[in-house]
């Protein structure tokens, strides 16, 4: 039976970010199973955008460092499908005492950020339309990747450096013995491991319930939709999210993709969902309201993507108390790629403490 000083389960965004830290932190031994093919889950459909400000303190504290590591990681690998087109975080003008402290923390950070109002907005990017009485967080740093290709690199330059990692391997249960992790049943075969991470999105729930435990998770859905343009109007606008429609969008190379939450889903990561026409329809309906050459763009794809969401905005990253040497990652819903390179330092370090406990015990 093979022997593994980590095996991390889940081979998206979160599972590559795992894999780099376990390793840079020298980790020698480091296993990571993918079920499918590496970022095919709700990675895979991801706008993929980089900024820091978030509505929550928490969130905004993750993503500032989530984005620090971003830059770090773009340089090692070499990466250059990052586009940066700035951020605009439209919020209401009652919010400014919960922003600016926001604001503030990021600045002594190192972050360029700022409020802008509709005036000063609508000058300088004539492409954006202002929301009613609403100030936009702007940060000048942020934009966005190629999410399917930023993982499967990442991936790979952890791999190049001994860490192992393989398509196709569902585990099917999380061994224990007395109270411990033990390792894990994957393809009919145990595997070894006295740590084992779950960052499996919405098959967090499955693979967790095989000891026994119910993730506090549930399964909502993000449409994006992409759209042509035949107007230079609405071409190289800065990425987007309106805290209250919840409507993100950013720019492609041949028009705008625009999404939105339908975080109250329910369904089963296992269902398959069908784009519907009158969510093609509110796309248009709420991208337009933040750049109107939306109106007249030509539709040219959409799909859903089905994630895990937890009850607070934040996910969930920790340890498990029932299992000495369980830990998970999951339920960020529409945040895991801002948050992943943070999340899986962060875990990695709890990683090593754990092992210094049970070695000084």
């Amino acid at each position: 039976m093979e022997r593994y000083d980590v095996v991390i389960i889940g081979g998206g965004i979160v599972g590559a970010s795992l894999l780099y830290h376990f390793k840079t932190m020298g980790w020698d031994r480091v296993l990571l199973l993918e079920r499918d093919k590496f970022a095919s889950g709700s990675t895979g459909r991801s706008g993929a955008m980089v900024r820091s400000y978030h509505g929550s303190p928490t969130l905004s504290a993750l993503a500032l460092e989530g984005s620090k590591i971003y830059s770090d990681v773009f340089d090692l690998l070499s990466y250059r499908e990052f586009k940066t087109t700035g951020s605009l975080y439209f919020d209401s003008v009652k919010r400014l005492r919960e922003v600016y402290p926001q604001i503030k923390f990021l600045r002594e950070r190192g972050r360029k950020i700022e409020a802008i109002g509709k005036t000063e907005g609508e000058r300088r990017f004539p492409q954006v339309r202002w929301p009613e009485k609403s100030i936009a967080i702007y940060e000048p740093q942020s934009g966005f990747a190629d999410a399917s290709s930023l993982t499967k690199n990442w991936i790979e330059w952890s791999k190049y450096r001994g860490a192992e990692a393989y398509e196709s391997s569902s585990v099917e249960k999380i061994n224990t013995l007395a109270g411990r992790v033990t390792g894990v049943q994957c393809n009919g075969s145990t595997i070894n491991s006295s740590i084992v991470v779950v960052a499996s999105g919405g098959w967090s729930s499955k693979v967790l319930g095989s000891v026994g435990i119910e993730a506090p998770i549930h399964m909502g859905a993000i449409q994006t939709n992409e759209f042509e343009s035949h107007s230079s109007d609405s071409g190289g606008h800065p990425i987007f999210f309106d805290r209250e429609s919840r409507c993100f969008g950013r720019s492609s190379s041949s028009g705008s993709v625009v999404g939105f939450g339908l975080s109250q889903y329910g369904g089963s990561v296992e269902e398959v969902t069908e784009v519907e026409a009158t969510d093609i329809q509110k796309a248009r309906t709420l991208g337009s309201q933040i750049i109107p050459a939306l109106r007249s763009s030509k539709w040219k794809n959409s799909c859903r993507a089905l994630d895990a969401y937890s009850k607070n905005p934040y996910g969930l990253y920790g340890t498990s108390g029932r299992y000495s040497g369980l830990m998970f990652a999951m339920g960020f819903g529409g945040t895991g790629f801002k948050v992943a390179p943070a999340v899986g330092k962060r875990l990695a370090l709890s990683a090593q403490q754990f092992l210094r406990g049970r070695a000084s015990a």
